[in-house]
């Protein structure tokens, strides 16, 4: 599992359903039982700096047109993601990394 990937995994609490989630975490933080991701949703809000929309392809594994919640990013644990169904392409994985500065306080 890497940073970009696209993967099936319940969280705890509010958002614990089965539903894909984007690995956010540095593919260098290794140590941890838990790895920070951004949930997924086909709710969409129409909020693209934060919540980046992300077309269905075979290769991030989404069935439908999607917003990752760049503003529900969580540590899950690592026994409770399973496969890994697709990745995200080095553009969207841009407007992710550009959402989180955004919600994280570190650009406007």
């Amino acid at each position: 599992m890497k940073r970009g990937d696209v993967v099936i995994g319940a969280a705890q609490g509010d958002y614990g359903k089965p539903r894909p989630m984007l690995v956010v975490q540095a593919d260098t933080i290794t140590d941890f039982d838990t790895v920070e991701v951004a949930l997924i949703t086909t709710t969409l809000i129409d909020e693209p700096r934060i919540r980046p929309v992300i077309a269905a392809s075979e290769a991030n594994g989404l069935r439908d047109v999607s917003e990752v919640m760049v503003d529900k990013i969580q540590p899950v644990r690592r026994s409770r993601i399973g496969a890994v169904i697709g990745q995200l392409s080095a553009v969207e994985m841009e407007q992710v990394t550009r959402a989180m500065a955004i919600v994280f306080g570190i650009a406007d």
